[in-house]
């Protein structure tokens, strides 16, 4: 099962906002890092804060298992062609959230603690934009992808709505599926 064009965009944009943070081209440790360095600088934790060093160690995780998963030539970073590559291949297993590989689940989990600063369960609007922001997306841009894929509101952003549309933003090739907007554009 090939990639739709829907698809291919929204891992086009997950490649170059989310994941190669410092806009060279590539995945690499060194984007994981500067995440952490940016959301800790924004929420205050310092080199020694308990969510820094926790955040620090599940992104090691994540990043292990991506480039287990995605580098196919064994240079300790993901390029376009095998990020393409790899979600060919978890596409064709990715019938259900059980079925994507575990350091995307982790990764998932990872961004809704991260997202959630109050740690109430719930992500609002406010830390929605805020933790967007850290990617280099408008306050404008995540307002309106909030608004879009809660459906103005009406859906509250616990963490079972984020895994359905953390799900639904990789295998939908429905260009109208509201989870389309979970990861606005920089």
């Amino acid at each position: 099962m090939a990639l739709s064009p829907c698809q291919r965009s929204k891992l086009e944009s997950m490649f170059t906002t989310f994941y190669d943070i410092n806009r060279d081209g590539k995945i690499e440790w060194a984007d994981f890092t500067e995440f952490i360095e940016k959301i800790s600088a924004v929420n205050g934790w310092g080199e020694t804060h308990e969510k820094r060093t926790s955040g620090l160690s599940t992104l090691k995780t994540i990043w292990e298992g991506l480039i287990k998963y995605a580098d196919e030539n064994f240079d300790n970073e993901v390029s376009h062609d095998e990020w393409f590559k790899m979600w060919d291949d978890v596409m064709k297993e990715a019938t259900s959230k059980d079925k994507f590989p575990q350091w995307l689940n982790d990764y998932m989990n990872f961004m809704f603690d991260v997202t959630d600063t109050s740690g109430d369960g719930i992500v609002d609007e406010g830390e929605y934009v805020k933790a967007f922001q850290q990617y280099g997306v408008s306050d404008a841009k995540c307002k309106e992808a909030f608004q879009k894929f809660t459906n103005n509101g009406a859906l509250k952003l616990d963490k079972k709505a984020f895994e359905n549309l953390w799900h639904q933003y990789f295998t939908s090739s429905d260009e109208n599926c509201l989870a389309n907007h979970l990861f606005p554009r920089a």
